[in-house]
């Protein structure tokens, strides 16, 4: 059986898990998670977080963890000032930042969020490949392609205008800002939930850290 520091070291990833289900559904079906879902999860997320690693790690060693941790959201917040994500994805990576700052005691040395964004970066980058190659026929339109506003407003659900950010509502406003005119042409790209993806990814992060131990 788990002992108790054993559920402790669990309760960060389990609300890290329960914090990103809601954001994923809202941001499957609307293309868009209100922010103060995720400043709620951060203040909880950091709560939790010093709970389960104040006694774990000295004060000095588990804040140079937060800051590296932090510096991983910062990266998806540049990549989101860049126009590479969606602002939504900087405030996933930060409240998650701030949940899982520290690695397992034993573990690799490194905060999970990066272990997170890797794997829910290469999952959404083959999903989108899959996708276009679905489209196109091949990975030529990976980065955007243009199509006929009719097949994008019909079929072509996860494909949006290169401009588009947040979407509130189906059928995207974006989509149809673009394409007053059905028989027009738009340049679009896929677009998938970022935070499906991290979702996804944080069971595969959590067994990299409990198997990948450092001697």
């Amino acid at each position: 059986m788990m002992g108790s520091q054993g559920w402790i070291l669990a309760l960060p990833w389990l609300v890290a898990v329960a914090m990103t289900i809601w954001p994923t559904i809202l941001d499957v079906k609307y293309r868009e998670v209100p922010e103060h879902f995720w400043v709620v999860g951060s203040k909880l997320g950091l709560a939790v977080s010093l709970m389960a690693y104040l006694g774990l790690y000295p004060p000095r060693l588990l804040a140079a963890y937060y800051g590296l941790s932090l510096l991983g959201a910062g990266v998806v917040g540049l990549a989101s000032l860049l126009g590479l994500m969606g602002p939504g994805d900087f405030w996933a990576a930060l409240a998650l930042s701030l949940t899982l700052p520290a690695p397992l005691p034993g573990s690799l040395v490194i905060p999970p969020i990066y272990i997170v964004l890797f794997v829910a970066s290469l999952a959404e980058l083959a999903s989108r490949a899959i996708i276009s190659y679905r489209v196109c026929g091949s990975l030529s339109c990976l980065d955007g392609a243009v199509v006929p506003c009719g097949l994008l407003l019909r079929e072509l659900k996860w494909w949006f205008p290169v401009t588009s950010r947040a979407v509130s509502d189906v059928p995207s406003e974006a989509v149809i800002r673009s394409c007053p005119n059905a028989n027009g042409q738009v340049k679009a790209r896929p677009g998938l939930p970022y935070v499906a993806f991290i979702l996804l990814a944080l069971p595969v992060s959590l067994a990299v850290e409990a198997l990948a131990r450092v001697p």
